[in-house]
């Protein structure tokens, strides 16, 4: 019924999608141990396309639950999902930037 909250449910998916082909591209130009981040291992950056799922998922499962009764609700969790995704673009393109 309510196509932006849809959207939003959506772009959260892709924002994931993004994040993990942001990681995949950047990951074969990085050397084997980030020195700015004492020597950390690169598979480390997956770390942020995992954040990006866990978050999708859980704030929209969560907003399906309380969809029904309170669809302001569920507009907050899953744009709050997007920001958390922003976020963590935002720190993987710091990380992974040369």
């Amino acid at each position: 019924q309510d196509r932006l909250l849809l959207t939003m449910l959506i772009a959260g998916f892709a924002g994931f999608l993004l994040l993990l082909g942001v990681a995949m591209t950047r990951f074969t130009s990085l050397p084997f141990a980030l020195p700015q981040w004492d020597n950390l291992d690169r598979r480390m950056i997956f770390v942020f396309p995992a954040f990006g799922f866990a978050v999708w998922a859980i704030d929209g499962i969560w907003g399906l639950l309380v969809y029904r009764r309170h669809r302001v609700a569920a507009g907050l969790l899953w744009a709050g999902a997007l920001a958390a995704q922003a976020a963590a673009l935002i720190a993987l393109l710091s990380i992974t930037s040369s």
